[in-house]
Parts: structure tokens; sequence; C-alpha cells
């Protein structure tokens, strides 16, 4: 195992890789960091060259003022550890940068696998009244600096989901989450992203997802918000030959509810593609 920083495009990101085989590169979630992946790396590490890091202004990174671009800093990641070709993983805001990276950089992708992802230039998607209001208390929350209420909230709409009760999430995961986005919250509150401008693709990927020929699996977490669900759709529908895998009652995060499901599934793919 190594771990460390590296220097990617002007910041310091912290990573870690362990295994060895083709490349298979994690991108977390926004409201988390690296540890998201902390059940994915020992079942993959076997088979592959596992690379996870935490995006710039997340886990222990660097965040830089000035343009940035969370997918041009996959390319970083990789460039500076001398990998020509992965695959890719990516959950929410890590999906989108990941999904991102594959439209520009299709060469360099053997593989896409996207969880909960985001995706840029989608159809503007609505979420059921009670999920909105949820949302509107935690934006609530953040402007008064509520950073325990906020961190709350965000565990109930990312973390339980909209499936289960609070009660069906395992204590580790909850523990897990709230330490990961209690770090993002009190960074970005701390004014950590302050003078950061994040340059959009242009154009967008949603209206790039038919040119791809990289071998793709989206995940959802039927709990995830409604939203969510909707850009799913929009990216199996989109990527010729993409597969869909639903995974039952849980939230936007199912790597960590249940590992060793998402890890079969995964691993089922891999092996016929990568």
């Amino acid at each position: 195992m190594t771990q460390g920083f590296l220097t990617v495009n002007g910041a310091k990101l912290w990573y870690e890789e362990v295994g060895s085989g083709p490349a298979v590169t994690l991108v977390h979630a926004g409201i988390a960091d690296h540890r998201q992946w902390d059940d994915q790396v020992p079942a993959l590490a076997p088979y592959y060259r596992v690379i996870r890091y935490d995006m710039r202004g997340f886990g222990q990174s660097e965040m830089k003022p000035g343009k940035a671009s969370l997918a041009e800093d996959i390319g970083g990641v990789l460039d500076a550890l001398g990998v020509e070709r992965t695959a890719l993983l990516g959950c929410s805001m890590g999906g989108a940068a990941a999904i991102d990276f594959t439209v520009t950089h299709p060469e360099r992708v053997g593989a896409l696998i996207t969880s909960g992802a985001g995706l840029s230039g989608a159809p503007e998607h609505e979420n059921p009244p009670e999920q909105n209001a949820l949302f509107e208390e935690a934006a609530a929350a953040q402007k008064a600096g509520n950073a325990d209420r906020l961190n709350e909230l965000e565990w109930r709409i990312w973390c339980q989901g909209f499936a289960r009760e609070a009660d069906q999430v395992k204590p580790s995961v909850r523990e897990r989450f709230l330490a990961m986005n209690t770090n993002n919250n009190r960074r970005y509150m701390a004014g950590d992203w302050q003078g950061v401008e994040f340059e959009p693709l242009d154009p967008p990927a949603f209206g790039r997802l038919g040119s791809l020929k990289v071998p793709t699996l989206v995940i959802i977490g039927s709990g995830d918000e409604a939203a969510t669900q909707a850009m799913a759709d929009d990216i199996a529908n989109g990527i010729p030959g993409a597969r869909k895998e639903v995974m039952p009652n849980l939230g936007h995060v199912p790597n960590m509810d249940e590992p060793e499901e998402f890890n079969r599934v995964i691993l089922e793919f891999l092996r016929s593609v990568w």
C-alpha cells in the first residue's frame, strides 16, 4: 500500500493505492471522502490496482482559489501515478466527474461504474414535496451556519434515504457518514472554498453520452432521492449498452450500506469487461 500527496492541477491531493493489475480508480461522493470506499478496497485489491483519493476540498486534500475541474483532477491523479487507462467507479458528485472525464477522455477509461451519480447538463428533475422540504431545511441550516443540524439533515437525505426508517441504517454506516460529512461541512463553512470557480464541462455530458463505447454499469438505490433516480435512467438510457442495477431500499451510498452485495455486483461486471 502507498499513501501520500500528489500535486494535481496546482493542489495537493491525498491518495492511496494498493494491489496490482488493471487500474480501478474510486471517486467519492460530495458528502464523503476516500473512506467511503473502505469496504471496496479489500474486495478489489486482490485483482486490481486500486486507487482512491480525496477530491480537492474534501478529506485531507487541499482547495486552492481559482479555476478547477474535478473531472480534470481525475486525469491529473492518473498522470501523477503513471496510469494510462483505468476503470472508474464514481458516486454522486464523483460520479458526475467520472462521467465528464469519460466523455472527454474515453480512450483512458476501460470501464465506467456510477452509483447515484450526477450528470452535467441533465434535464431538471423534480423531487416530491416531502423530499424538497428536507432540502429546504438543509439549505436554511447551512445559511445559518448550523453545522450540526446540517449534518443530521444530510445524513437523513443521503444516507438513510427515502425507503427505510433511521433504525434500519447500520450504526457503523451512520458513524462513518457523519465523520466524513462533518469534516467537509466544517471546511466549507470555514471558507476553504472561497475564490474557487469550478468550470462546467462545455458541452455537458448529457448530450454526449451516445458517443461512448465504454462498458458501463449504473447503480442506484431505490431509496435515493427522486431526481438522482431519474438521472440514473438518463445515464443508463444514454450510454449504448449500459446496464442498470437497482439496490432495493438503500439510499445514496449503497456501497456503505450493503458492501458485500455491492462488491459482488461490481466485481462481476469488472471481471466481464476489464
